[in-house]
């Protein structure tokens, strides 16, 4: 969990350095991957069995698969930012009923 936050952290200096699309990509899509990791955490750190959620891990890599070859075909920031706020709101969701439950 340390190294993609690690990423995002590095990322965000090259493209805070540079101001480079390039870096921003760099800033962006780790964000969208430790989000997801994140969201994976979340669900199996509170669980009774101890198996991999292989359905979950399959739609969360996907998730990362294709909001990256999107963006990188878009380039548009508020795409990014929209996915981006999607797994915040899972995140903070599941948080909230983990706290409830």
């Amino acid at each position: 969990m340390a190294l993609v936050f690690s990423a995002v952290g590095l990322g965000s200096w090259c493209f805070h350095m540079t101001l480079k699309y390039e870096m921003q990509l760099l800033d962006e899509l780790p964000m969208i991957y430790s989000c997801c990791v994140f969201v994976y955490c979340l669900y199996e750190c509170f669980k009774y069995k101890n198996t991999v959620n292989y359905p979950m891990l399959f739609i969360l890599i996907t998730y990362s698969f294709i909001v990256s070859i999107v963006y990188l075909k878009l380039k548009q920031p508020v795409f990014h930012q929209i996915m981006y706020g999607t797994l915040v709101s899972v995140i903070v969701l599941r948080s909230v009923y983990i706290v409830l439950w």
